[in-house]
């Protein structure tokens, strides 16, 4: 299979997702990858970023294999977050990361509407059929916010060094098959969800 760049949009009701440009780099942007609770939270190594490395950064992911996308707030058209996913055609299979970056935006059901509709484009448009994520075991609250949403916690553990101290952390993975999405997008969550989605998706 010939390899060209996806030039993704999804539809997210108040927010959109789609394929990040070269100039979504911004001071914004590179505030997140240095905040301390994405630091915390992501293990991230908290480096404050120019707008010319944040190009070359987002310029580096081919947009087949490698996908970087930009979440955006439909009626400000504001850069909220982002989702990075890499994707195995082969295998059928993707794993991803996601970050809402504006805290203006967190915990206010951005979260949600962006991550159900992403996973059903990843399932039933590209027609993967696995995919897998991983979070500190410390982080808790998306843990379990990941499972509310059909994700199956794996008993495999892995050991990663944290980019702040040197310290050596516990990594949980995750995975979400098409079948258990599917089932999951019948729960009454699910339907409450994306039926919310759904009535946004005028603005």
């Amino acid at each position: 299979m010939k390899a060209y760049k996806r030039n993704i949009r999804i539809d997210c009701g108040k927010y959109l997702v789609r394929t990040m440009k070269a100039d979504d780099a911004s001071e914004r942007f590179a505030n997140w990858l240095s905040d301390r609770g994405a630091i915390e939270t992501l293990n991230l190594q908290g480096k404050q970023l120019g707008t010319a490395q944040l190009a070359a950064y987002i310029k580096s992911f081919d947009q087949w294999s490698h996908w970087l996308l930009a979440v955006v707030e439909k009626q400000t058209h504001v850069l909220i977050g982002m989702i990075r996913l890499d994707v195995d055609y082969a295998d059928s299979r993707s794993h991803a990361c996601m970050l809402i970056g504006e805290p203006d935006y967190r915990n206010k059901g951005a979260t949600a509407d962006v991550l159900i509709c992403s996973l059903d484009y990843v399932f039933e448009t590209v027609g993967i059929s696995r995919m897998t994520a991983c979070a500190l075991s410390r982080n808790q609250l998306t843990i379990g916010y990941l499972q509310k949403a059909g994700w199956r916690l794996e008993t495999a553990r892995n050991l990663i060094k944290s980019n702040s101290d040197g310290s050596m952390l516990e990594l949980s993975n995750l995975c979400l098959t098409r079948e258990n999405w599917r089932a999951w997008k019948e729960t009454a969550i699910g339907k409450r969800i994306l039926q919310r989605v759904k009535a946004n998706r005028h603005l």
